[in-house]
């Protein structure tokens, strides 16, 4: 059980690095993803090595690795609530509560909508009922007391509605970190994560298993070793730091941390771009810009 860091700047090759050290082991490695790159990362590891699937290089993002562990579990057999079934259940306890809501008993159907997000953003950083009901006792201010008692009484009312009779997609990694725990599928197992500079408290909960279960877990980090000072290298330098910690804390090895070149762009103008963005003063690209434009859009979809 270990625990590596992999540095390097954006076009670095810390993606290729991972997938062709994964691929070299000759045994089960997990290579894990932002959702919105799974399928370019499992594409690519495909068409480049040649290799995924069992027995070799699996490619996941934490969600799609939850919906396949978990569907072993009993509870995969109840049916899964959407988000329009959580909105109608919502709804209903309110209705059944108004007697006892000032804030959140009008509008209902809004209401429900705006809770909704906010349990959603509660599983993601594992924020309990009790959490918020110990921190009501502790707010002196009546209007925020106010609220976040009724915010309290929706949620727990919320998770007692779901127990044991439906599957609330916001707790799979919750229940996902709970039954990687309780056997050794991660056994001798090498975990790569890649292309995170953050991660949720749900998220975090799952590496924390990944460490006290998995052979070796390689995180990589898009920034230098010696980039501490940098405003833009925060959250990268709080993700390292939080991760340093939970392995101190279950007394996992440190391995030794690889640093790759930084690969600038063939591209002036956008190597400019790149050393210049969060510098001030900066000084002015004097060349002729060809690879980068600006597009005015209609809205977010277009």
């Amino acid at each position: 059980m270990a625990l590596r860091f992999i540095y390097g700047k954006s076009n670095s090759g810390k993606t290729a690095f991972c997938m062709q050290e994964a691929v070299a082991l000759g045994k089960r490695a997990m290579i894990i993803v932002p959702e919105q790159y799974s399928f370019t990362a499992e594409k690519a590891l495909s068409e480049k090595l040649g290799v995924f699937g069992m027995g070799g290089v699996e490619v996941h993002s934490f969600a799609r690795l939850a919906q396949r562990e978990l569907k072993t579990l009993d509870g995969a057999a109840l049916p899964h609530l959407d988000k329009g079934g959580k909105i109608m259940l919502l709804c209903k306890i309110i209705r059944d509560n108004a007697k006892n809501l000032q804030l959140l008993s009008e509008h209902e159907s809004d209401k429900a909508e705006q809770m909704l997000s906010l349990i959603s953003e509660f599983k993601r950083y594992n924020v309990s009922c009790e959490t918020l009901s110990d921190l009501c006792e502790k707010i002196e201010n009546p209007a925020l007391k106010l609220k976040l008692e009724e915010t309290a009484l929706i949620y727990k009312n919320f998770e007692e509605a779901v127990k044991n009779r439906f599957v609330n997609g916001d707790d799979n990694l919750t229940r996902l970190a709970a039954h990687l725990e309780k056997n050794d599928e991660l056994k001798n197992c090498h975990i790569y994560i890649d292309g995170f500079s953050s991660f949720t408290e749900s998220e975090f909960s799952v590496i924390d298993v990944f460490l006290r279960r998995a052979e070796l877990v390689t995180v990589t980090l898009c920034m230098e070793r010696t980039d501490r000072e940098r405003l833009e290298f925060l959250p990268c330098r709080k993700t390292e730091a939080k991760l340093l910690k939970m392995a101190r804390d279950a007394q996992i090895t440190l391995a030794d941390a690889k640093e790759l070149p930084y690969i600038p762009p063939k591209s002036d103008d956008l190597a400019k771009l790149l050393l210049e963005y969060f510098n001030y003063p900066h000084t002015p690209y004097q060349g002729e810009v060809s690879d980068i434009e600006l597009f005015e859009a209609k809205n977010p979809y277009t």
